[in-house]
């Protein structure tokens, strides 16, 4: 249809005269607005800025550094930019200054508990040094003190030009706010350089826009008034629904491409009418199969999530766990499904965490940090994140693995974590056990080594003889608790080990004799006691360990020959006797021994094997070492052991040195120490105090002397064997002797 064009010149002329008018004042009124809040914008743009870089910097600063430097400042100490915390403290400063490309200082404040009113420099970045300045406090420094939250102040402006403040708190690993971190930033340049923009990105347009639209207006008004008043018209009748109006199309000008336009405008606007209207009638149907396939992708998470052995939640700003996650979780942790939402992270993930109380501050609020931020808050942040706990789920303690990974939205900012747990428990029990394993393993190595280094009748006895003695340790801790005879025991093995250089035996062995000496001491030590049972049950285990070492390469003969000569019972000896001597610097001079016996029975072998253990070591440390440490000169060790029969029934066992001898006077000091009167005594007697249960003349404990076990547990072996024993110094020289009487049947 023909739409008859009114001709309303000069009405259109003024209407759109007044559009542009309305536009042009538009534009000016916009300009003076963002011109008079252009300060605001720069001050929360900057502020923001500002608070997040001393937000993320007081993470780097060590609050015992910063706590150290506060208490040296009010103890008035001198020097304090000198003290380490101090320089650790500038140098975080320092590091937040340059890796956000500020040139203004950062420092660090308190108040205003120590100065009523003001605020007191501590830290400055740079090579300025403030501490001990003061200023009027600061109400946002006063307010972050408070609330213990970042805060940044309106833009304010004094003699030095116009600045934005923003302050954080630095927290001790109570939470308390023990200093402010705090940076100035001289704005002005930013206000000025953003007015000017204003004015040239709207101000000048806006000039332009009003001349242009008073020319256009009039043209406008010539030209394109009547045509317009048609299409209004024919729009009109588009909007209403009839989508049959053609215009016609009289000019080749801008009016007729519009016409053009319009006509085909409306023929497609007719035509997607009816697409939509049969696109409609299949819109149900495709809304059905879209919602089909995302429950079938749905349901394929799910299904994942449902399988796969590790422990997958995700939680946002709120820190509570969302409602999508694995069911790993759920059996993990024992708790149903439906309550596992909305569980606080922390406290859900872990459980009774074995964290120290700083780290775990550290870690919530680093998270606090990062979420809301960007990558950047992330890449600075993430290494105070755990990696591995050890936590405890209802009684049981768990080792668990620990994965982050932020959830961007499309702008880059992190609005999710998520958190991924695996169960490392039975994994870290099965390295522990390998660990055990391989130490074990080494241990059984050692053992070789030290057995292969003896023959092996050495070893046999060696074995023979602890097996007995152990056994009555074994016995004697259970029952009766004879203190001197366990010590005498543990003493006798100890020594043989050492002779053979069994390092891992005399180790263990020296242990559990500790706490038997320690007894003596306190007999009525229920601890003591408890700790005997324990380090002796250690030492039964090293042994077993060297036995099954020893019935790996022996076979488990540890039987000892019935017949044995007195050279092999001394050699047994001998070789840890020198080289105990040799790695003291000591020379051995002489080694003389003489066996009138030939042979000799088992039961006096065993005992024999016990008494050369503790002589041979006694003539080593009281007659050479000990001497020695006292500076006094020490001869070549020469020492002589004889064996004869005094009768049929009777020998005489004979061990001398050359070494510094007895001193009477010595014994003597230390027998009244012991409540122990001397006067009126002889010589002989005075030296055989030596025989008592822990008398001993060494000024130092070793473990190999002064614990007064070595000559008592002679007399106790020669006691047993029904004989007789006395110690001499020889009248001819230097050095002691040692006289054993011992009854003896040939048989």
């Amino acid at each position: 249809m023909k739409l008859k064009v009114l001709q309303f010149k000069s009405i259109a002329l003024r209407l759109v005269f007044a559009i542009c008018s309305v536009v042009t004042l538009s534009l000016f009124a916009v300009g003076t607005y963002s011109y008079l809040s252009i300060a605001k914008k720069v001050e929360v743009m900057l502020g923001e800025r500002l608070e997040h870089m001393v937000r993320t910097g007081t993470l780097l600063v060590d609050p015992n550094d910063h706590e150290a430097i506060e208490n040296a400042f009010l103890e008035q100490e001198e020097k304090i930019p000198e003290k380490a915390e101090f320089k650790r403290v500038k140098d975080k400063l320092d590091h937040i200054k340059k890796i956000n490309g500020l040139g203004v200082e950062v420092y660090t404040v308190i108040g205003p508990e120590w100065a009523e009113g003001n605020m007191i420099f501590i830290a400055m970045s740079g090579d300025k040094n403030f501490t001990g300045n003061s200023m009027p406090l600061n109400k946002t420094v006063e307010k972050v003190i408070k609330t213990g939250q970042p805060q940044h102040t309106d833009l304010y402006e004094d003699e030095e030009g116009l600045w934005v403040s923003a302050m954080a708190p630095i927290k001790n690993k109570d939470g308390k706010v023990i200093a402010v971190m705090e940076v100035d930033y001289k704005a002005e340049a930013e206000v000025s350089s953003a007015k000017k923009e204003v004015l040239l990105a709207i101000g000048g347009p806006a000039i332009i826009a009003f001349i242009c639209s008073v020319a256009l207006g009039i043209y406008l008004g010539k030209s394109l008034a009547r045509p317009v008043i048609f299409l209004s018209d024919a729009a009109t009748k588009v909007a209403s629904g009839d989508l049959n109006v053609k215009v016609d199309i009289t000019t080749l000008d801008e009016i007729g491409s519009l016409s053009r336009i319009f006509n085909s405008m409306t023929s497609e606007l007719k035509t997607s009418r009816e697409q939509l209207e049969d696109y409609a009638k299949n819109l149900e149907e495709k809304v059905k199969q879209r919602t089909a396939e995302v429950v079938a992708s749905k349901k394929k998470i799910q299904n994942i999530l449902d399988n796969i052995e590790q422990g997958v939640v995700t939680f946002s700003d709120n820190f509570k766990l969302d409602d999508e996650f694995s069911a790993f979780v759920s059996r993990f942790y024992n708790t149903p499904k439906e309550k596992v939402t909305g569980q606080p992270y922390f406290d859900f993930l872990f459980p009774k965490a074995k964290i120290s109380s700083n780290d775990s501050n550290l870690m919530v609020e680093s998270l606090k940090a990062i979420m809301g931020e960007d990558e950047l808050a992330w890449s600075l942040n993430n290494d105070h994140l755990p990696h591995e706990l050890v936590i405890e789920v209802e009684g049981s303690e768990k080792i668990i693995g620990i994965d982050w990974t932020p959830m961007l939205n499309p702008e880059g900012i992190i609005e999710r974590l998520m958190v991924v747990i695996k169960d490392l428990t039975q994994q870290r029990a099965l390295e522990l056990q390998l660990e055990i394993e391989k130490r074990e393993g080494q241990k059984m190595v050692e053992g070789i080594i030290e057995m292969m280094r003896h023959p092996k009748q050495k070893i046999v006895n060696f074995v023979t003889d602890a097996e007995k003695r152990l056994s009555a340790v074994e016995k004697n801790i259970n029952h009766e608790m004879n203190l001197n005879q366990l010590f005498i025991d543990l003493h006798t093995i100890k020594g043989a080990a050492r002779v053979l250089s069994l390092n891992s035996l005399t180790n263990s062995t020296h242990e559990a004799e500790e706490p038997v000496q320690k007894l003596r001491s306190t007999p009525s030590s229920v601890e003591l006691k408890d700790t005997i049972k324990q380090k002796f049950k250690i030492l039964q285990n090293d042994f077993n360990r060297f036995y099954k070492t020893f019935k790996k390469i022996y076979g488990g003969e540890n039987q000892v020959e019935e017949k044995l000569s007195f050279l092999t019972l001394l050699s047994q000896q001998m070789d840890g006797i020198r080289k105990r001597a040799e790695d003291n610097s000591l020379n051995f001079n002489l080694i003389g021994f003489e066996d009138a016996v030939i042979n000799w029975p088992e039961e006096i072998a065993q005992k024999l094997s016990g008494i050369f253990i503790h002589a041979l070591s006694n003539s080593i440390d009281h007659g050479y070492l000990l001497p020695m440490k006292r500076g006094e000169d020490a001869e070549k060790v020469e020492i002589k052991v004889v064996a004869r029969k005094e009768s049929q029934k009777n020998l005489i066992i004979c061990i001398e040195d050359s070494g510094g001898g007895l001193n009477i006077q010595q014994i003597k000091k230390k027998a009244e120490e012991r409540g122990i009167q001397t006067d009126g005594m002889v010589d002989e007697d005075v030296m055989n105090l030596v025989f008592e249960d822990g008398f001993s003349t060494a000024e130092v404990t070793t473990d190999t002397s002064g614990r007064g076990v070595g000559l008592s547990a002679i007399r106790r072996f020669v006691i047993d064997l029904g004989g007789s024993v006395k110690i001499e110094n020889k009248s001819d020289s230097r050095g002691s002797r040692l006289l054993l009487k011992l009854p003896f049947v040939s048989n």
